[in-house]
């Protein structure tokens, strides 16, 4: 067969083509990983400098069983909770932290990671989104105290990491106590739907400042079942309880030794700055150094965060109490009106009730529920109101106007995903922390005056929920709906169906089982069957309007379909 030059000629650039396609891929990979590098290597934080190898690294770290002792610091887990006590300068703090929760930071770090990782499966996404975060944080030293910088310092210092390939240590731990204003920036919503009451004179039992409050913040099981009771006695400042994690400086729950007591809800307004101060970082400045109500608030206003937050603020010498209504360009106090105050997650000052974004907030979430459910049960409980009493508000399943709804309900105070709860009697400096799971477990005493066993005080007992088997079939009751979900997503509607009305039995007034038992039904073409699962479903209180208008419009489509001829 005679070659012709053309024929001759294809092969030739065919081998060019491939060459330069191969060249631009490999430019484009290199500008890529230059851009990666630059963003890692500009973006990431300067570690403080030591002038001296500080005293405490010679120190040597004592175990015995769950206790373990390092210079004046030591750790014990009682009554199914961590406690932990520090004392030193910026650093020592950090250090033994550290040093004292190594193995539940590096498995703390592990279910962190992997809710991320559920949040954002792909590598690309995950790679893209590190990016994004290295570079919107790459200021963040700029807005956090040196103090509080040196005491992230020994953390990283007393923490032997586990995830060397994915920023320096210290970026890191520095970034985890921005981790609720990342999620505020990231995702466009606080991961917290946290509900907070404060009651005192004659809507209490004895006259003293009671304070509530649900951390609804879930990123996994790890951080309920090893939350961290901690007694801080800084060498400047005053000394505080927090409830917080293992490797965390910042604080979203505590008391200080002046009985100024401070939780913290998230919110939403107009968009966030790039970068601020995160609040846990402000939390902790209020513990440490307010004295007085009109301190703590004075900190808060000045400070520069990044994301907008609700602070309650309660002193137990005054038994007053504001709410601080915080936006990263605002700031407005609620006071009290007669002998209570109630917090979720929306503003409702003069000042900040009418931004736009809250106003969507409202709208669109189950705050609203859950202020008002809230508002039900303390003035119900008026004038009893004592530590067991705010157990129960607490724990509370019931949604608006008390209809007795299934358990999971978000609209609910208790939706049974709080990383911790907790009550403080303001007046006396005792703080009860719950044990896991969520708010059932029993809730367990720390006092400001004999940290882990203040003197005649005693344990609030589980919720009956826990000890009757109610809680095992709720855990079942989702295992069997997420797998309805799954089948359904996959086109097996047997099995769907099967999941969903197994999940139905075991939680029965539960919407959303019923909700996939209508949508199974309008593909099987059963449509009164689905009509009438789809208006149980409405009954069943759903939690979010997006919901609700979604089941309606898959009504509305089946009274159309069965009005056809």
């Amino acid at each position: 067969m005679k070659m012709t030059e053309k024929t001759i000629q294809r092969p030739r650039r065919t081998k060019k083509v491939l060459k330069v396609t191969a060249a631009i891929f490999l430019c484009i990979s290199a500008l890529i990983l230059g851009f990666s590098w630059f963003t890692m290597w500009y973006c990431t934080a300067r570690e403080p400098v030591l002038r001296e190898i500080p005293p405490i690294m010679k120190e040597r770290l004592v175990k015995d069983g769950e206790h373990a002792v390092l210079g004046k610091s030591w750790i014990a887990k009682k009554d199914g909770i961590l406690r932990m006590y520090l004392e030193g300068d910026p650093f020592t703090l950090g250090y033994c932290n550290a040093k004292l929760t190594q193995d539940y930071m590096q498995k703390q770090e592990e279910s962190l990671y992997n809710t991320v990782r559920q949040f954002v499966p792909s590598p690309v996404k995950l790679w893209l989104l590190i990016q994004y975060v290295y570079w919107m944080n790459r200021n963040l030293p700029d807005y956090v105290p040196s103090d509080y910088q040196m005491e992230i310092y020994g953390l990283s210092r007393g923490y032997v990491d586990p995830f060397r390939g994915i920023a320096s240590l210290y970026h890191r731990i520095l970034n985890y106590h921005a981790a609720h204003d990342i999620s505020h920036v990231v995702m466009d919503s606080p991961l917290m739907g946290c509900t907070s009451f404060a009651a005192w004179g004659r809507k209490t039992a004895d006259g003293h400042l009671l304070v509530g409050r649900n951390f609804d913040f879930n990123p996994g099981r790890w951080f309920d079942e090893n939350k961290v009771v901690i007694r801080v006695k800084p060498d400047r400042g005053l000394g505080f309880i927090s409830v917080a994690w293992s490797g965390m400086a910042g604080a979203v729950s505590g008391i200080n030794d002046a009985l100024i007591a401070v939780t913290i809800n998230g919110a939403q307004s107009a968009p966030p700055r790039t970068i601020g101060t995160p609040v846990s970082l402000v939390m902790r400045e209020v513990l440490q150094n307010a004295r007085t109500l009109e301190e703590a608030v004075e900190i808060i206003k000045r400070s520069q965060v990044f994301v907008s937050d609700l602070y309650l603020v309660a002193c137990g010498k005054t038994s007053r109490v504001v709410v601080v209504e915080k936006t990263p360009t605002k700031c407005a106090v609620r006071q009290a009106i007669g002998n209570s105050l109630v917090c979720a997650n929306h503003f409702l000052t003069q000042e900040l009730e009418r931004d736009p974004d809250n106003l969507k907030y409202v709208a669109e979430g189950t705050t609203l529920d859950r202020y008002r459910r809230m508002i039900e049960l303390v003035d119900k409980f008026g004038g009893r109101l004592a530590p067991e009493v705010a157990a129960t508000i607490l724990r509370d399943r019931e949604v608006p106007g008390g209809s007795t709804i299934a358990y999971g309900n978000e609209a609910a105070i208790n939706p049974l995903i709080a990383t911790h709860s907790v009550i403080i009697d303001v007046t006396a400096g005792i703080i009860w922390v719950s044990q896991a799971p969520h708010q059932l477990g029993a809730f367990v005493p720390f006092g400001l005056a004999n940290f882990d066993e203040p003197k005649n005080v005693k344990l609030i007992p589980p919720d009956r929920m826990l000890e009757d088997g109610t809680f095992k079939r709720y855990l079942t009751a989702e295992n069997h709906r997420v797998r309805a979900q799954e089948l359904l997503k996959a086109g097996d509607l047997d099995g769907a169906q099967r999941e969903a009305l197994a999940a139905c039995d075991l939680n029965l007034g539960y919407y959303r089982p019923w909700w996939l038992l209508g949508k199974i039904a309008t593909q099987t073409g059963r449509i009164q069957e689905a009509q009438e699962y789809l208006e149980k479903a409405l009954r069943l209180y759903p939690a979010f309007p997006h919901e609700r208008h979604e089941i309606q419009e898959l009504l509305s489509q089946l009274v159309s379909r069965a009005a056809k001829p």
